[in-house]
């Protein structure tokens, strides 16, 4: 049995009294006795002091007083006797409280033998005691008591102040008690720090003391400035009292028992067999009748033979389509394919087009047929491939001409080659001539200008021609850059210019106007002005910005001189021509001949007066504007007739043909097979040697024996929680146990011991493996006339797929085409051929034949399906 003890965290409570008392600082005179603390002063001054469960070591060497630091241990401490200082070194103003969760382990394992102490889980409680003690001491005095956890985090920190004989008020003006109070609660991980103050005066802040250890690991206080007498002997500052602690306690326990098995694997394994050998002669006396048989066969081959006739060329034309799918009435030289269904089974026959495309040279074509007949007896082909070539002896197309022989070709220049049927006989008539009609051009209606105005018509499109130069353009003024054009006000209410002549030309292309989109045109002239500069081709949006309805151009703010609002400055000298001032009453453009003011001048000194306003006087215009407006013309369109053509309705003619055709088919071959039996007497005498080889076998048998071990684990866990007291010295005394019931649980492992193998080697039987006879000597054997007892013949057929011979046809004939279309798939037949066939490669029982060969096929509808073949 084996005792396991749990290192899992559990809580542990304990609590320790620690009395503060103001004046001399010793530790109480423990209860019991108990060893010495342990005590170590380390070479920079500081002491740690190990007294069973607590460690209590020196805090920062440092003070706010300016405290010395002891040169050691305080002896024998006195009022007024000074201890031994150390020059340049100060006294720490703190200790640090440490538990020993070890050694609280070690004292706590006697009491309760098999349970064990989880060290996170200690916690134990303080309570600090302070007191005034009359004429003991005159300042106030205090402890700070701060908690950090394992990280250096402060888990709690608290101060307490109590009175003095001087000093009764504290550093936030409150009066100070006569005895106080502090309860800190720390942990087996946690650090306590007990920090000694001190307040020199009544609301004062506090100061730091020092605080060191004697020889018997009592403290020593010096609260005075600068350590004053340095006797460290300024009060009995704190007494450590007793606890009481509690903490979770674990015991396990583990019963392993083993128990021992066996596995056996048995392996076989074949061993080459033992062999002996052993010779024997012998001596055979040969007295028997002997009998043999006679097998003779004989095959009678057959052969597959295609009996089907081959087909006869295809058409080689077909009739031409536009894009659109409209049928022209020329040909295209083109590839066939036919379908034939019949009682015979079923044909593929498939053309190319004519090998030479030109129709001046007689067509040479290139076709064949793939047949299967599923009725096709034996020794007869069912599938039968065909190749075959026909030559036309004369031409059976001419290119396409029209009725003035000119030829007739496609508009892609990509399309086919236009052909018209002809032959050795053929009937072609020009048919279907129309003659043609013009197109006529309704001219459109002009419209009139009224005082410069043009009405347009809301359901008719206007054409604004353009302006003839000669008539039109810039005259006799003092602005050379003056603009002429047109103002179009459309019917959504905006208004453009559109320049027609400048400075630097006139406008060339004709404007169009949709139905409804403008309701008038307005001869306008845009004077010359600072800035302006428009252009031909372009059109200017216009605005009105002044009271009197004047067009601006709306880009520069130019001046617009339109019939419509200007009228007096428009003149009718002729046909839409109007003569234009290029200046309004008032202030006009200033240039270097006009200073903008019209009036009358004496451009010469001593000279007649001359207006800058007379419209009158074609010598003096400044500008002309005109155009003409009408409606479009309508286009009549006019009947485009129709050329004659050429039709054929009979064509025929000549052609030679040649084939070749291979098939396939199941052959059947006669098997005659004649079986005699033969017996005859033999006698004789004679030695031998017989050697007989014999085998046993042998097998090895391996036996493999691993010892198994099964080891079970039975775990008892028990918990429970532990109280106890815990004295000034930490020591435990007064455990109580409070134990929870036991829980059990079991675990089982196999465990594989060493393999020991046994071998065996078993025989089996003895068996014989060979016997080899070798003759040795013996009389010569006398054989009987051999007389047959039995004799049958059979006879048997055998098919297997096999190819015919290569069968070649060369026929020669003539061709009929009548009703339809010559030459293509919707044409009437009548057709006749001499022909001649024969084995070409292979043998046949068969010589060959020749005949004559007629076909008729009729196309009611005029397609090619369905047709009447005979």
């Amino acid at each position: 049995m084996k005792s396991v003890i749990s290192t899992r965290p559990q809580p542990l409570y304990s609590v320790a009294s620690l009395t503060l008392l103001a004046g001399t600082l010793s530790l109480a005179t423990p209860a019991i006795a108990n060893p010495s603390p342990q005590i170590q002063v380390n070479q920079d001054g500081s002491v740690q002091v190990n007294s069973n469960a607590f460690r209590f070591s020196t805090g920062e060497l440092q003070n706010t007083s300016n405290i010395p630091l002891p040169a050691g241990l305080i002896t024998n401490p006195q009022e007024g006797r000074p201890q031994p200082t150390r020059p340049g070194q100060l006294a720490p103003s703190s200790v640090e409280l440490q538990v020993d969760a070890a050694n609280i382990e070690a004292q706590f394992q006697p009491q309760a033998p098999g349970f064990a102490i989880q060290h996170d889980s200690l916690e134990l409680s303080t309570q600090f005691n302070l007191q005034h003690i009359p004429r003991a001491h005159a300042f106030g005095e205090g402890i700070q008591v701060t908690v950090y956890g394992p990280d250096g985090t402060i888990k709690h920190q608290e101060t307490a102040f109590v009175r003095g004989d001087s000093v009764q008020v504290g550093p936030q003006g409150q009066t100070l008690p006569s005895s106080a109070q502090i309860n800190v609660t720390y942990g087996a991980t946690d650090t306590v720090e007990l920090r000694v103050l001190n307040l020199r005066n009544n609301g004062g802040q506090a100061h730091q003391s020092a605080i060191y250890f004697a020889n018997n690991g009592q403290f020593a206080v010096e609260d005075l400035p600068n350590g004053g007498d340095r006797d460290f002997n300024d009060g009995d500052y704190f007494r450590l009292a007793g606890g009481r602690g509690e903490a979770d306690i674990v015991e396990e326990y583990q019963t392993i028992s083993e128990t021992i098995s066996y596995r056996t694997v048995t392996v076989e394994t074949a061993l080459d067999p033992l062999l002996r050998q052993e010779e024997v002669i012998e001596e055979v006396r040969l007295e028997e009748d002997q009998r043999f048989t006679t097998v003779e066969e004989e095959r009678q081959w057959g052969q597959v033979e295609i009996n089907q006739a081959s087909a006869g060329p295809l058409a080689h034309a077909t009739g031409v389509r536009t894009d659109n799918d409209e049928q022209l009435i020329y040909n295209q030289y083109s590839g066939a394919a036919q379908i034939r269904l019949g009682s015979d089974g079923a044909s593929l026959t498939g053309q190319l087009s004519p090998l030479a495309g030109n129709p001046a040279a007689p067509p040479t074509l290139l076709h064949g047929t793939l047949r299967v007949d599923p009725t096709a007896n034996a020794n007869q082909a069912g599938l039968t491939a065909t190749v075959g070539v026909t030559q036309f002896l004369h031409p059976t197309h001419r290119d396409a001409v029209d009725m003035f022989g000119n030829r007739v070709v496609s508009a892609d220049p990509d399309g086919p080659r236009l052909v018209q049927p002809t032959g050795l006989i053929h009937n072609t008539r020009l048919v279907g001539y129309v003659p043609a009609t013009p197109d006529q051009v309704i001219p459109g209606e002009r419209l009139p200008a009224v005082n410069g105005i043009f009405d347009l018509p809301a359901d008719k499109a206007v054409t604004i021609a353009p302006l003839d130069a000669s008539l039109v353009g810039p005259g006799h003024a003092a602005y050379t850059h003056n603009v002429g054009g047109l103002i179009i006000e459309n019917t959504d209410g905006r208004a453009e210019f559109v320049p027609q002549w400048t400075h630097q030309g006139h406008a060339t292309q004709p404007i169009t106007l949709a139905a409804g989109e403008a309701r008038r045109v307005i001869y306008a002239l845009v004077p010359q002005q600072p800035g302006q500069d428009l252009q031909l081709n372009q059109r200017y949006a216009l605005t009105t910005v002044d009271p009197s309805g004047t067009y601006r151009i709306a880009e520069g703010n130019f001046l617009v001189i339109s019939a419509a609002q200007h009228p007096e400055n428009f003149y009718l000298e002729g046909a839409e021509v109007y003569a234009v001032e290029d200046t309004l009453a008032g202030q006009n453009a200033v240039v270097a001949r006009f200073n903008g003011i019209q009036g009358q001048y004496r451009y010469v000194p001593g000279g007649e007066l001359v207006a800058t306003y007379n419209l009158t006087d074609p010598a003096d215009v400044d500008a002309r504007v005109g155009t003409l407006l009408s409606t479009p013309d309508q286009i009549v369109p006019g009947e485009a007739g129709q050329m004659g053509y050429f039709t054929t309705s009979v064509a025929g003619g000549l052609y030679g043909r040649g084939a070749l055709s291979l098939g396939l088919g199941n052959q059947e071959d006669t098997l005659s097979t004649t079986i005699t039996t033969l017996q005859s007497e033999l006698d004789g005498l004679y030695r031998q040697s017989r050697v007989n080889l014999f085998a046993t076998p042998r097998t090895q048998v391996d036996t493999q024996t691993t010892t198994l071990i099964t080891r079970a684990t039975e775990t008892t866990r028990q918990t429970g929680t532990a109280s106890f007291d815990i004295d000034a010295n930490g020591l435990l005394s007064n455990v109580n146990l409070q134990v929870n019931p036991a829980a059990t649980s079991s675990q089982a492992e196999v465990l594989e011991g060493p393999t020991v193998t046994d071998s065996t080697i078993l025989h089996g039987a003895e068996y014989l493996v060979s016997s080899t006879v070798t003759p040795l000597s013996g009389q010569g054997l006398v054989a009987g006339d051999a007389l047959p007892v039995h004799h049958q013949v059979t006879t048997a057929t055998e098919s297997y797929p096999n190819l015919s011979p290569v069968l070649g046809e060369l026929a020669f004939g003539g061709v009929l085409n009548l009703g339809n279309t010559p030459w293509t798939p919707a044409a009437n037949i009548l057709r006749a051929e001499v022909f001649m066939r024969g084995i070409v490669i292979g043998q046949s029982h068969d010589s060959g034949d020749t005949g004559l060969r007629a076909e008729a096929v009729f196309n009611p509808l005029g397609s090619a399906t369905p047709c009447l073949r005979l």
